[in-house]
């Protein structure tokens, strides 16, 4: 989708944002939720859904990619992104601040 080398490198740093910053603070929230007995168990049920949510992921973009441009996938996970954070600030950010 991109045209050049400076929107490829602008990608990056993205998708770096994205994983060094939001998961730890994802992270974060979910250990401040659970109670030190359970913080291992919290810890590898995040990681449990962050490894099926990645598999299945590609595996249904794979799918969808059969049928429409590749440019289309990383439109509609753009999206699908979008509605996560949507997702997030509307209703665990509320759920979250309730729980402390």
């Amino acid at each position: 989708m991109v045209t050049n080398a400076v929107e490829f490198y602008i990608s990056a740093l993205l998708i770096g944002f994205g994983i060094g910053v939001v998961f730890p603070t994802f992270q974060s929230m979910v250990n401040m939720l659970a109670d030190s007995r359970h913080r291992g168990a919290a810890n590898s049920t995040l990681y449990t859904a962050v490894d099926i949510g990645m598999g299945s992921g590609m595996i249904v973009a794979g799918l969808v990619a059969q049928y429409v441009s590749i440019s289309t996938i990383f439109w509609m996970n753009a999206l699908i992104c979008m509605l996560g954070l949507l997702f997030f600030r509307l209703f665990v950010i509320r759920f979250y601040e309730q729980q402390q």
